[in-house]
């Protein structure tokens, strides 16, 4: 009995032997440390890199990466994808296909590193590290009404306090060929904003201590922002009836414009008021608004609205102009016209012309100006007639504004105001005396002289009341001679009536004296 206790642990003893140096071994062979898991620009691959004491004496690594959805592997255990026969080898980039590709850019890979040493031809491990991942940026999310992007990453697994380390979000600069730091946070989403159209945004997210490293996979986007139109040009504001304003509108044929409002205002800084909506695309734009368009000015405005309803391009204004006629107070022989200027082209305003009518005759071309008056002289119309017909003194005037050639977009604006007309009061003069025997053409006939009249009538009576003369011509006059004699000298009463410009009769009466 007493020497079977003994063997037993003799037995025991031995065993024990056998077993420390096995858990002696894998206490001593120094455990590394992973410092930082890269992921590679050019190839997107996972590089780990490691450090371990300068004293450990050691032989060689094994890399372990965490594996999922291999045959004949339990789900989420780390298994052996690179053996490094070099203790002075510190990094790898994983290019191991043995347990499938490693694919950094899709989610986030998560590594461990084991030391090991030769001992009686054996390898004998140390423990595996701590488990280090790298950062995954997930796709990202563009916000084209916004002209933002929402970076989305999953956290770093493997840091000491790595809620407290921020996360550096960087960009590649495409023009400037190098990372640029663009923002930092200790949270895992990031928005940046501000964005330019047409460009390439190359991401990735760093986290870093002064031990520890890691980086993100890249991610390319380019911000497709929606264009604004080159340009929306106001043709121009014309009066084409009364009370009816026409505007016009070139626009750049955007696509990326949704819809245009045409705005109106009674001044440049009042607020604009939508009057009208139109559907883009679309290249002119025309549209008649019904206003009181005579003695009121209105200002309008184009503005374009994106795919994302913001506003994209305002035009330049477009301004009716407002024409008043007044005859001058000291020579009524003259109309004085004064007009608003027309705001605002692209180009340069190259004249006025001026246009009138004379008693609903066709408009005809006076002048030229670049002045905002004009005063016409119209003498050569005070006659009692004008191409063969009475001339009753209607004036009507309009004012053609004239855009240059200096319109970037090769638009030439023309813009007509209101038609002001104005009527000009009869001139009547009749003399008191003539003789038919005077050798004095003129004078040899009682005949008024009459401008801007119609529907004339002339009658002379005697002294007893007799009418002895009549003509609705202005042209005839008496001669003194009824039935083609002429009567006695004496005092003779005449009585004229006519309508004025305005449709008013009017009367006159009064004695002419016939002489020899």
């Amino acid at each position: 009995m007493g020497t079977y206790i003994k063997i037993k642990y003799i037995i025991c003893y031995v065993l024990i032997l056998v077993n420390i140096p096995t858990k002696a071994l894998n206490q001593i062979i120094t455990i590394p440390e992973i410092v930082s898991v890269d992921i590679n620009q050019t190839t997107q691959k996972a590089v780990i890199k490691w450090d371990i004491d300068i004293s450990a004496d050691i032989d060689g690594f094994i890399i372990k990466r965490q594996i999922f959805n291999q045959t004949g592997v339990v789900d989420g255990t780390f298994n052996t994808i690179a053996v490094i026969d070099n203790k002075n080898i510190r990094e790898y980039e994983d290019i191991s296909t043995f347990f499938g590709e490693a694919k950094p850019y899709e989610n986030s890979e998560y590594y461990r590193v084991t030391s090991f040493k030769y001992i009686d031809g054996a390898k004998k491990y140390s423990n595996m590290s701590k488990i280090m991942s790298s950062i995954f940026l997930f796709p990202v999310e563009f916000d084209v009404c916004s002209a933002q992007n929402t970076l989305k990453w999953n956290s770093a697994i493997g840091w000491e306090g790595a809620s407290k380390i921020p996360y550096n979000i960087y960009n590649i600069s495409q023009t400037q060929n190098k990372a640029i730091l663009i923002g930092t946070t200790n949270d895992t989403t990031f928005i940046h904003k501000g964005l330019s159209s047409k460009t390439q945004y190359q991401y990735y997210i760093q986290i870093n201590t002064d031990k520890q490293q890691a980086k993100s996979n890249d991610y390319i986007i380019n911000s497709n922002l929606p264009e604004n139109p080159k340009y929306l040009n106001a043709d121009y504001a014309s009066i084409v009836s009364e009370n009816n304003i026409e505007v016009s509108f070139t626009v750049d044929d955007n696509k990326d414009s949704k819809t245009y409002i045409l705005t109106r205002s009674l001044s440049k800084t009042a607020n604009f008021e939508n009057i009208r909506f139109f559907k883009s695309p679309i290249s002119k734009i025309k549209y008649i608004d019904t206003v009181n368009s005579t003695i009121t000015s209105y200002y309008y405005k184009l503005i374009s609205l994106n795919i994302c309803d913001n506003v994209s391009n305002n035009s330049n204004l477009a301004h009716n102009i407002i024409l008043d006629v007044k005859i001058d107070d000291l020579n009524k022989k003259i109309n004085n016209l004064n007009w608003t200027a027309y705001t605002t082209w692209n180009g340069a305003l190259e004249k006025y012309n001026i246009y009138r009518s004379f008693d609903n005759n066709e408009f005809e071309f006076v002048q030229s100006t670049t002045d905002l008056s004009f005063s016409d002289d119209i003498s050569k119309y005070t006659k009692s007639e004008f191409e063969g017909k009475p001339a009753i003194g209607q004036f009507c005037y309009y004012v053609k504004a004239i855009e240059d050639d200096t319109n970037p977009y090769d638009i030439k604006g023309v813009s007509k105001s209101n038609i002001a007309c104005i009527t000009q009061e009869p001139i009547f003069y009749v003399a008191n005396v003539f003789s038919p025997n005077s050798n004095i053409e003129q004078n040899r006939e009682f005949k008024p002289k009459l401008t801007f009249v119609s529907d004339y009538q002339m009658i002379i009576y005697n002294k007893w009341g007799e009418k002895i003369f009549e003509t609705k011509n202005l042209s005839d006059g008496w001669n003194g001679k009824i039935k083609g004699k002429l009567v006695q000298k004496g005092v003779y009463v005449y009585y004229i009536s006519f309508k004025n410009a305005s449709n008013s009769i009017i009367k006159k009466y009064g004695q002419i004296s016939l002489i020899y």
